[in-house]
């Protein structure tokens, strides 16, 4: 019944997204320190472009994917869903291919972070809309506007951690 699989969707999408946008923040914000803390400061440098972009590739995959997978597994219309998943695929592939020789890993992760941008933002969520007869339009601006504002005092704790000198070690990056 897609009539009642429309309230899932539309909480259920904002969840994920706010579950998830404050960990890509802190990889988005302190993946240099992250990486740093875990491997070295040597790798941190090369990896920490890459770790930006592939923060950004979980926030899209996770608000395109995490919940239109399964409701369209609820209406048996598994299709979708696997054409979606593997044309993301190929474009990544090549865009990575493509990128690999110019920008090392950073390209790769930014072959990454396209395709899941376009599938995550726009295609997977655009589909289920119309199949449950919803605005897209309204169901972005829900996800993402209703979202996106408390990063912003995340970020300032994540500034302000940063400046008393929390980000030299792991044990304080997970806190």
């Amino acid at each position: 019944d897609a009539a009642s699989l429309a309230p899932l969707w539309r909480l259920g999408s904002k969840v994920v997204v706010g579950l998830v946008a404050p960990a890509a923040l802190v990889l988005f914000v302190w993946g240099r320190h992250v990486l740093a803390a875990w491997v070295g400061p040597a790798v941190a440098d090369a990896g920490a472009p890459a770790l930006r972009w592939l923060s950004l590739a979980l926030v899209a995959q996770v608000a395109g994917r995490a919940l239109a997978r399964p409701l369209y597994e609820a209406l048996g219309e598994l299709a979708c869903p696997a054409r979606v998943v593997l044309a993301e695929g190929v474009l990544n592939l090549a865009l990575s291919v493509a990128l690999v020789r110019a920008y090392g890993v950073a390209g790769v992760a930014f072959a990454t972070f396209l395709p899941a941008a376009l599938t995550g933002f726009v295609v997977m969520p655009w589909l289920v809309c119309r199949r449950l007869g919803l605005s897209w339009t309204a169901h972005v601006a829900r996800t993402l506007g209703r979202t996106a504002p408390p990063l912003v005092p995340a970020w300032a704790l994540l500034w302000a951690a940063e400046a008393l000198g929390l980000h030299q070690h792991l044990a304080t990056i997970a806190l």
